[in-house]
């Protein structure tokens, strides 16, 4: 048994972690660590089948499935798209990322114990290399497509098999919502427009009810209300700020509230 468990777990290794299949495809073996008698029972393995599955794997991730998924390249378009204007292939990138430990957070199928979605684990992944860290505009760029392919998820899916990790998304009752500012450079370049107001950092609201995904720049006073409560003063702008978001069901009804 012990050693069935240990050919799966080194299998797996193989298809996901390039460092190691390159080790095994040149015979170095003493990089694996792997004891003789796993060496000998891996001795026949179709070693172009190895490669041509490792690459199909990424190319899922990117691509996802048809009908269930659009991928990372599907969440992550602009990211992606940046990355590969840089010099950094996407398919080179999905390789690094399999093989971290953003990845083996990720739960692929229902039921196979607790993780988070692909798209977040990404997230993570990418939240972490040197090109974003440095970048803060890059940074709100990778952050406004996690949350948007997050935020999609969850509108479809209400009960997902996996849990949320990002401390950004948080629920009020009514809705999971995020309210990230971004200067307002960089708000205009996500929503493609000028924004109204005349704030050097926007709002910008993100949220999934059972109804509807929301996301777009928002006042200061509707960040106030999702984030900080909804102590009511009786003016009229938050009175009716107030209706407008128990309405889209950002917000649950005072009836509700009991």
């Amino acid at each position: 048994m012990t050693c069935v468990l240990r050919m799966d777990q080194a299998l797996y290794r193989l298809l996901h972690h390039r460092t190691e299949r390159e080790a095994f495809l040149a015979g170095r073996f003493d990089e694996l660590g792997w004891p003789d008698e796993l060496v000998q029972a891996f001795a026949t393995v179709d070693r172009e089948e190895l490669s041509a599955t490792a690459k199909q794997i990424c190319r899922n991730l990117l691509a996802g499935e048809r009908g269930c998924s659009r991928g990372l390249r599907g969440a992550y378009g602009r990211v992606l798209q940046a990355l590969e204007a840089g010099g950094r292939q996407a398919l080179d990138v999905v390789y690094a990322f399999v093989e971290s430990e953003q990845y083996d957070s990720y739960r692929e199928v229902p039921y196979a114990g607790e993780g988070i979605c692909v798209e977040e684990a990404f997230y993570e992944f990418l939240g972490q290399d040197e090109w974003f860290v440095r970048d803060a505009r890059m940074m709100c760029l990778l952050t406004h497509e996690f949350l948007t392919a997050l935020m999609g998820i969850l509108t479809v899916n209400q009960d997902p098999a996996f849990y949320v990790r990002s401390e950004l998304v948080h629920w009020n009752g009514a809705a999971r919502v995020a309210v990230l500012r971004y200067p307002r450079a960089v708000a205009e370049a996500l929503g493609g427009r000028k924004i109204a107001g005349v704030e050097v950092d926007v709002p910008w609201l993100y949220a999934a009810t059972a109804e509807r995904f929301v996301s777009g720049p928002v006042t200061p006073l509707v960040e106030d209300v999702l984030l900080g409560g909804r102590a009511y003063d009786g003016k009229e702008e938050l009175r009716d700020t107030l209706q407008k978001l128990e309405e889209l069901g950002l917000l649950q009804k005072e009836e509700q509230l009991g």
